[in-house]
């Protein structure tokens, strides 16, 4: 595979890892980096595999943002918090992940310290770094506008992680950019055009081949376009073609 990565944000990443591992090492307790995005734990467990204990967690079964332990901890050990939000429904208006992000990030917290969002109609749940529980508890008074109350820990049951639209194709063949082709509705020139520009990334690190070869399993991201996973891809039909499912998050 061809890959695209920002060696210096990757190195700066590595580096607070061997930090850890030697702080770690020193005191005989784990030691926590905070919520990582699904690429930067893939590059960490890579990196950790041989050198240390670790383990990940962000505060439920469903989450994909998740901190970092480097040596023996469990969930219970993670500084990891949560807060439930609520207001009232207003059939104009739906709040979204982004607009509960934006607010958090407005108070000027740092994106590393906030995990998962998971929101519905009238309520949302958020997982934090322990440190800014009681900061989001005694600030967060508004989103977008709207007045809301917030509560400390899981109140609701935990709303739907994920909504997904289920894509079922017949392709030339496993290659990338006929899986590319299929998934944004492109002829092969244009899916070539939009791996070659680097937009792509499968199993969160950025690819510029067009050949390479997408399986079942595969996690598939288009800049602009969303995240996929690929549910099965296998030869199935008479004439040799290639069936698709996958699954566009939404």
């Amino acid at each position: 595979m061809a890959y695209i990565s920002n060696q210096k944000e990757d190195d700066l990443l590595y580096a607070r890892a061997n930090d850890l591992i030697e702080q770690s090492g020193k005191s005989g307790n784990p030691r926590f980096m905070g919520f990582l995005n699904e690429r930067q734990q893939h590059l960490l467990e890579l990196f950790l595999k041989k050198r240390c204990e670790h383990s990940f967690f962000g505060g439920s079964e469903q989450s994909e943002r998740r901190l970092l332990a480097v040596g023996k901890a469990n969930d219970e050990n993670f500084p990891v918090s949560s807060v439930t939000i609520k207001y009232r429904v207003d059939e104009a208006v739906t709040l979204r992940h982004g607009d509960f992000l934006g607010s958090l990030m407005a108070l000027g917290i740092k994106r590393e310290l906030v995990g998962d969002i998971f929101c519905e109609a009238g309520v949302c749940v958020v997982f934090c770094h322990r440190d800014i529980l009681l900061f989001i508890l005694q600030n967060l008074t508004k989103v977008s506008k709207f007045s809301v109350s917030v509560e400390e820990g899981i109140t609701v049951p935990l709303p739907s992680s994920q909504e997904y639209q289920e894509i079922i194709k017949s392709i030339a063949s496993e290659r990338l950019d006929c899986v590319i082709g299929a998934l944004l509705n492109l002829g092969r020139e244009q899916s070539s055009e939009v791996i070659l520009t680097g937009l792509v990334t499968v199993n969160h690190l950025a690819i510029q081949k067009s050949t390479t070869k997408i399986m079942t399993g595969d996690s598939i991201a288009v800049r602009g376009h969303g995240k996929y996973k690929i549910e099965n891809i296998d030869e199935a039909t008479k004439k040799g073609r290639v069936r698709l499912k996958a699954l566009k998050y939404v």
